[in-house]
């Protein structure tokens, strides 16, 4: 988010939709971290990075995030252990 962008506003221009194999490419090939995040490339484990672009191995709930037109996050849901408990993670990058 820009400086001085109100975050209001600006959380009202995300759109939330299911990943696509296209976007999982670009998260999983171009988005690169500095260290010490750079742990979270998903090129860093190549086991990693191969479930990421796989749909068949995604969670059950794996949205990315647009801004505009532009690619700026993915967030993944999934239960874990009993029914009430969801293990989530995230990504965020920005331009």
């Amino acid at each position: 988010m820009a400086s001085g962008t109100d975050p209001d506003e600006w959380a009202q221009q995300l759109t939330f939709t299911p990943m696509t194999v296209e976007s999982a490419h670009v998260i999983a090939d171009t988005w690169k971290y500095p260290a010490p995040y750079d742990f979270y490339d998903t090129t860093a484990d190549r086991d990693d990075y191969e479930e990421f672009i796989s749909p068949d191995q995604w969670p059950s709930h794996f949205w990315q995030v647009h801004h505009g037109g532009d690619l700026v996050g993915f967030f993944t849901a999934e239960p874990s252990g009993d029914e009430t408990v969801q293990e989530i993670s995230l990504g965020l990058h920005g331009p």
